[in-house]
């Protein structure tokens, strides 16, 4: 399966397979620092596809900052069968993270293949 980017992050893997499905009981487990991130993605999945998530579930959303990414606006993507992961240098980084995100469920609807995605800015 080939997934399209704008603009094409700095690397991306995709496992051809059906790895996440998202429904109402995901969980979304958000860190501190990340509620414009949050906001953008929970009006997404609502006008998108109709729906709430009621966090009862074993899939979880997960949104944080992790100091370890040292690049401004830096993210990481990672989507396996329970879990969809993002992790920003920053604030800004989990949002253009959830940028990402929104093209690959426009492109693959509820049902997300596995992927990995690494990306920074080109420019500062």
């Amino acid at each position: 399966m080939k997934i399209h980017i704008i603009p094409q992050p700095n690397k991306i893997s995709v496992i051809d397979k059906k790895a996440f499905e998202l429904h109402s009981l995901c969980n979304l487990n958000v860190h501190k620092g990340c509620n414009k991130a949050l906001s953008e993605l929970t009006e997404f999945i609502s006008d998108k596809f109709c729906m709430e998530l009621l966090g009862t579930g074993k899939e979880e959303i997960r949104l944080s900052v992790d100091e370890a990414l040292t690049a401004s606006e830096s993210y990481t993507l990672d989507i396996t069968e329970d879990l969809i992961e993002i992790k920003g240098a920053d604030e800004e980084g989990v949002f253009w993270g959830v940028q990402t995100l929104k093209q690959i469920f426009l492109q693959c609807e509820e049902n997300l293949p596995e992927v990995h995605i690494e990306d920074a800015p080109a420019y500062s």
